[in-house]
């Protein structure tokens, strides 16, 4: 394997120790290095299997029977230990929480660098660049239980980045997140790959932000990789992604079915943006006017003598140990809002 990749999966299969039937089979795959890639597909189709394998937690913790090969900055996963390959790739699970080992968040992250026995500087060194890169400085003090949910996911992200892989691999990061906290992870994915040049391989769902955000997508069915590509060249095949369960952004699902109807014969949008262009560009074909859309929305107008049924006047509140959630909050819900 050459310096250019980072991840190279050949001909893998697995399946689980009990099982008769196999979770991911003939496997390949090449990621390259400061890759943002992201694994999509239904529930079943080989994308855990596939980050587990990546992380070296298959074979060296997972049981099963594994055929090819998984190098990992051209290390063999089934040749190296899982302490080795924990050196070069994190692994972030689904559930925050499963990662939260400690009182505090500075704690939390700082409890990898302390178990290599690294002199005190180096520990701290590590911890604020995680904090800083997860955008948790201001949380140092916190308990991790009263983090938001996107809190937590970022704090399970700056435990693994303090003991400096190379290589991020997630399962699914933002199944269990509102979101708000599906925002945060994204972006936060976004700036550990694009400022700290770490290669970054997840699982999800959400192909709105995944459209936006990767630079390649790998779509899973039945084990196996059915499609890989460029965002904007996956996307076009609409008929294959729903066959493997993956749900189209809005955007592309509405050009796409402009498309059928012959109202639009261009390629499909990957983002907001390309999608209004494409539409204003089919109407203007159809000879309907172009209208901008105002500023500002009119605000509607109620009647004087309705009563909110909720009022807020100057609310605060304090979590224990002194953080400040609420800060004088005003806010009236009226009857239909």
């Amino acid at each position: 394997m050459t310096e250019r990749y980072s991840v190279v999966l050949e001909d893998v299969t697995f399946t689980y120790e009990g099982s008769k039937e196999s979770a991911i089979e003939g496997v390949d795959l090449k990621i390259e290095s400061g890759e943002l890639v992201a694994i999509v597909g239904r529930t079943g189709a080989g994308k855990s299997t596939t980050i587990y394998a990546i992380g070296g937690i298959i074979p060296n913790h997972i049981r099963g029977d594994l055929s090819g090969d998984v190098l990992i900055d051209g290390l063999n996963t089934r040749e190296h230990s899982l302490y080795e390959l924990a050196q070069r790739v994190g692994v972030v699970m689904d559930d925050p929480e499963a990662h939260i080992v400690s009182f505090t968040v500075e704690e939390d992250v700082a409890f990898g660098p302390c178990n290599l026995g690294l002199p005190k500087e180096e520990v701290y060194e590590r911890l604020n660049t995680a904090l800083e890169a997860t955008r948790l400085t201001g949380l140092r003090k916190r308990n991790p239980y009263n983090l938001s949910g996107g809190e937590k996911q970022s704090l399970a992200i700056a435990g693994v980045l303090s003991m400096r892989p190379r290589i991020l691999a997630l399962d699914e990061p933002t199944s269990m997140l509102d979101p708000l906290g599906k925002a945060r992870v994204f972006d936060v994915l976004r700036d550990l790959n694009r400022r700290y040049g770490i290669t970054v391989i997840f699982s999800g769902h959400d192909t709105e932000r995944i459209a936006e955000l990767a630079d390649r997508i790998v779509v899973m069915q039945d084990g196996g990789i059915a499609l890989e590509g460029r965002p904007s060249d996956v996307l076009q095949g609409t008929d294959l992604l729903e066959k493997a369960g993956v749900r189209l952004p809005e955007t592309t699902r509405l050009m796409d079915l402009l498309r059928k109807d012959g109202v639009w014969k261009g390629p499909l949008p990957t983002t907001l943006e390309e999608a209004y262009a494409h539409l204003a560009r089919a109407l203007r074909e159809k000879g309907v006017p172009h209208r901008p859309l105002p500023r500002e929305r009119r605000r509607a107008v109620r009647p004087v003598s309705v009563e909110p049924i909720i009022r807020v006047r100057d609310l605060h509140h304090v979590y224990p140990g002194g953080v400040e959630a609420l800060k004088g909050i005003d806010l009236d819900v009226y009857p239909g809002e």
